[in-house]
């Protein structure tokens, strides 16, 4: 049993024969229930800050934002914790972006860190290694967010992205191309709200009672 259609590829290229099924990861929708749709930050990142998830990106991108658009007042929340935490708050004070990024650490109630989501209009995937399958995404989709992703050859299932349906996939590891694609998105409001209202259609598909109902640890006796 994989996360995704990647992890399924790889495991046949080693055996052929393989029987592999795909369970994606999924959420407890009832804590995505409470969607007030007040805004407080443009973007968000959840995520453990280690290298590979390379959140210096997102940093970078938010002052290329700034310089490109004149656009001062973009709020950006990251949450998490990990070792690359304090040389990430050090970035942000150097760029000069102290009022428009949020260092919120680990947020032990579930809930607080889902009202974070609830209260961004776009979330943002910067990992680039750490396999293909992606826990995150699926929070993200289930607090009707858009997703923009780092594309990276050992970083996520490029398929969880539908180009202007569910979000957008740089082609590089690139902060520049990364923030291109946060200016596209906060642009067209149009777009973004048909990608959130599509999300909110679709996210009781990622509640875990539909991601596990053919889990075969829970078919042993049927």
């Amino acid at each position: 049993v994989v996360e995704c259609e990647s992890e399924k590829e790889l495991m046949l290229r080693k055996n052929p024969k393989a029987k592999v099924m795909i369970t994606p990861n999924g959420v407890d929708i009832n804590y995505f229930s409470d969607n007030s749709k007040e805004y407080h930050f443009d973007f968000v990142s959840m995520c453990r800050l280690k290298n590979h998830k390379r959140v210096d990106l997102l940093i970078e991108a938010t002052r290329r934002i700034i310089d490109t658009t004149g656009k001062t007042d973009i709020k950006v929340a990251i949450i998490g914790t990990g070792p690359e935490k304090e040389k990430l708050i050090n970035l942000s004070k150097s760029l000069d972006l102290e009022n428009n990024i949020t260092f919120f650490g680990f947020i032990e109630e579930y809930n607080k860190a889902v009202s974070i989501l609830l209260s961004s209009k776009v979330g943002i995937l910067t990992t680039v290694a750490g396999g293909k399958g992606n826990v995150v995404i699926s929070e993200l989709f289930a607090a009707e967010l858009p997703v923009i992703a780092i594309g990276s050859e050992e970083g996520i299932d490029p398929r969880y992205i539908k180009e202007s349906i569910n979000g957008y996939i740089t082609q590089t590891v690139s902060s520049e191309e990364l923030a291109d694609l946060m200016i596209k998105i906060s642009k067209d409001e149009k777009k973004l709200f048909s990608m959130k209202s599509k999300l909110a259609d679709e996210k009781h598909q990622l509640d875990w009672s539909v991601t596990l109902k053919n889990h075969p640890a829970l078919n042993i006796n049927k």
